[in-house]
């Protein structure tokens, strides 16, 4: 039994020792994000292009997923807000280690003032499909892998997607329609049915009544919590500010998110008016407001954002 436990311990170790090889040189990130070329409106492209290769600077990003991508227009909020460069550098799907990474490669190559968290209802405790692709080799090797079973898949793509950039030769092109775009606003211009935003206030009210709501008590925990703390010493190291921006799903009862204490140890929470979150017009579906509510959300809230910015200014 030890002899064969030794040949089978010998014919992994090096298949062991080039998944560290491989882990342990850096990804090309151009090759990263365009690996996932065909994903979230072609976004990595335009993360790429706006954080590694376009030299206009970036005052306040906003980091989060598709809430905000289709919800906060950057374009609006630089012309009414004059003092700021706004980047919405957003990606498609919950998953806060996705938002570390691209936080972390905004830190390394901007220098903003301040960044922009969306923050839910509640954070679920779930990876980004796409951190494997984007992820440092230090960051697969210091996941948490028992917070979460998506690790070891994380593992082993972060694997593949190296295997992809040495056979690619370097050959990366840029789709042009995402390269040197200064805004990362992506508009939905469809109106919901109203049913189903009444049906998604049901499904709130289910979830977050204070009696017996399925998430009420839905704290920051395991897997999520870790990304969140990395990501609030990160921006303690770069010495920029945190600012959190609520934006639920349509019918929030809350007014705030779930784990407000914990983000209000690190920055202040902005909130849309009520009146913009619960008009039927404002909203592409019941997780999206559409193009008319994010030009309403973006002029308002662009007022409230400096505000917020001189708060800690002075």
């Amino acid at each position: 039994m030890k002899r064969f436990l030794f040949k089978i311990v010998i014919f992994i170790l090096p298949f062991m020792v080039a998944a560290i090889i491989l882990l342990l040189m850096p990804i090309d990130k151009k090759f990263a994000y365009t690996t996932i070329e065909n994903s979230c409106y072609n976004r990595g492209a335009y993360v790429y292009s706006r954080i590694f290769e376009n030299p206009e600077p970036i005052d306040v990003a906003f980091i989060g997923t598709s809430h905000t991508m289709c919800a906060i227009n950057d374009s609006i909020l630089t012309a009414n807000s004059p003092n700021y460069t706004y980047a919405n550098v957003t990606f498609c799907w919950q998953g806060v280690n996705t938002e570390y990474v691209i936080l972390k490669d905004l830190l390394k190559h901007k220098s903003p003032k301040f960044v922009v968290f969306e923050v839910r209802e509640r954070e679920e405790n779930v990876s980004n499909k796409v951190f494997p692709y984007l992820a440092d080799g230090e960051d697969i090797f210091t996941q948490p892998y028992f917070k979460n079973k998506s690790t070891w898949g994380n593992f082993f793509n972060a694997i593949f997607t190296r295997v992809d950039a040495l056979r690619s030769n370097n050959e990366i092109t840029i789709d042009s329609l995402k390269s040197n775009k200064l805004f990362g606003y992506e508009p939905r211009g469809e109106t919901a049915d109203v049913e189903s935003l009444k049906q998604m206030a049901k499904n709130q009210l289910n979830n977050y009544n204070k009696v017996n709501g399925r998430y009420v008590n839905d704290t920051l925990s395991g897997y999520t919590a870790y990304y969140f703390e990395a990501m609030m010493q990160l921006c303690k190291a770069y010495n920029v500010q945190p600012v959190f921006l609520y934006l639920p799903n349509y019918g929030d009862i809350l007014k705030k998110p779930i784990n407000s204490a914990t983000y209000e140890k690190y920055g202040k929470i902005i909130t849309p008016h009520e009146y913009l979150m619960k008009a039927y017009e404002n909203w592409s579906d019941g997780s999206h407001v559409n193009e008319l509510g994010a030009y309403r959300i973006s002029v308002i809230l662009s007022g409230n954002f400096e505000k917020v910015f001189e708060s800690y200014q002075k």
